[in-house]
């Protein structure tokens, strides 16, 4: 629990078209888009990294605002780093700590989400949030063609929550992943 209630980043990667990024390996199959999805304060430092889907980090760079913010800080994400994943809806949940695993304070944050893909598209959605236990539910929008959608919403604690049918799996420092249907 944060402030009182729960942050929950839900977004949806879309399956590209040839024509836009969707270019093909050998063998068949889609290039997985890489992910990261973060937390910035007010002056737009990064206090925690939600989490971060590469493989491997030839192409980390091309996740441009993250890997400029993170620039020599990289294993403050190591406990939320998994591989990437297939298109599909997914939902990210915070703890309120940062990347330190220390309590984050009420006050003025940016939730970002930046997805890019090898040899493909690039994409940045953000939203400014005013943390101060007040429920909220919006949309990040943004220019591009690597998500389907993205949502932020902050429920307080015991009020309406995401669907129970997700699968949960830990991504460490107490944030969660789940894919949903």
């Amino acid at each position: 629990l944060w402030l009182g209630g729960e942050l929950k980043l839900a977004f949806e990667l879309a399956k590209p078209a040839q024509d836009a990024g969707g270019e093909r390996r050998r063998g068949g199959g889609y290039k997985r888009p890489y992910v990261a999805a973060w937390l910035e304060d007010a002056s737009g430092k990064p206090v925690r990294t939600l989490t971060l889907w590469i493989e491997g980090d030839r192409w980390i760079d091309d996740l441009r605002r993250w890997a400029k913010l993170y620039k020599g800080h990289r294993a403050d994400a190591d406990a939320v780093t998994r591989a990437t994943r297939s298109a599909g809806k997914y939902e990210l949940g915070f703890d309120g700590l940062d990347d330190k695993g220390q309590p984050l304070p009420a006050g003025q944050y940016t939730l970002l989400l930046e997805v890019v893909r090898e040899h493909g598209t690039y994409q940045l959605v953000k939203h400014a949030i005013d943390a101060n236990g007040s429920p909220f539910d919006v949309a990040l929008e943004g220019e591009g063609t690597e998500l389907a959608s993205a949502r932020a919403t902050f429920t307080e604690e015991g009020g309406p929550s995401s669907s129970s049918s997700t699968s949960t799996k830990p991504t460490g420092l107490g944030a969660v992943s789940r894919a949903t249907s």
